[in-house]
């Protein structure tokens, strides 16, 4: 990278911290932990919601209706209209990925606007009365207009930028940490999960696919089942996204 995009890479970055940020405060006496998945591969339903299912927790799928029943940028089967029916009928949030998938730095304000607007429209072809609660930018980019735009739709939108959410935070720019690669990783996940604990926050993880041998965007089905059953052991609350901001901020 030249070092005049470097700088430029900053300066946007600074920008995105600090312009249209909805400020919310948070005070918590216990952390609240909340999976999401991106893209939503067909096995963060066969294998991830199967999971969530067997402990009666609920979870937040970023979707971009363009991908349904396609693949992925890795060649992955993305889920099918059967799936997602699935995942609304067991009571997960489905949440706003842009119907094509857009990166904020590739396309004009008017496009990305124009691309949650048919994700909006093409659910409610498919789900009358079915409305997405929340946003997340797919590939985790961002420029301060486009935050804008979003925060013209939602309430409460989920970056990738790596840290808890908690005392005061910007609800269109949720921190997160990415869930990723097998059991190994389950003591590096457990420090992030003890950390929320010891300074009570709300945890976002994010990831993709849920499967043996994931792609460094995905986890296996056995990193996730035992993250999942060490907050139930230690009596975290899981919620999905809009389930946790709604019972926080919303009347």
């Amino acid at each position: 990278m030249r070092m005049t995009d470097k700088i430029s890479s900053a300066i946007n970055k600074r920008m995105n911290k600090i312009l249209f940020r909805d400020n919310k405060v948070l005070k918590l006496n216990k952390p609240v932990i909340s999976f999401t998945f991106d893209d939503v591969p067909k096995t963060a339903v066969t294998n991830g919601v199967k999971i969530l299912n067997y402990y009666n927790k609920k979870g937040t799928f970023y979707i971009s209706l363009s991908l349904l029943g396609g693949y992925s940028d890795v060649g992955l089967p993305i889920l099918d209209l059967d799936d997602l029916e699935k995942l609304i009928s067991n009571g997960h949030e489905i949440g706003d990925h842009t119907f094509s998938h857009l990166k904020a730095f590739d396309v004009t304000d008017e496009e990305y606007k124009n691309s949650i607007i048919i994700n909006q429209e093409r659910m409610e072809i498919l789900f009358p009365g079915y409305k997405f609660t929340s946003f997340a930018y797919p590939f985790g980019a961002l420029t301060p207009f486009k935050k804008k735009i979003v925060k013209r739709f939602y309430k409460v939108a989920r970056g990738i930028e790596e840290g808890y959410n908690n005392t005061i935070f910007d609800s269109m720019f949720l921190k997160s940490f990415h869930l990723a690669g097998d059991k190994n990783k389950f003591e590096f996940y457990k420090r992030i999960i003890d950390k929320s604990v010891e300074h009570p926050s709300w945890l976002i993880f994010f990831t993709h696919e849920v499967q043996s041998n994931p792609t460094e965007f995905g986890c296996d089905q056995h990193l996730f089942e035992l993250i999942l059953n060490y907050c139930i052991k230690n009596e975290i609350t899981i919620k999905s996204i809009y389930e946790f901001y709604r019972e926080f901020y919303c009347e």
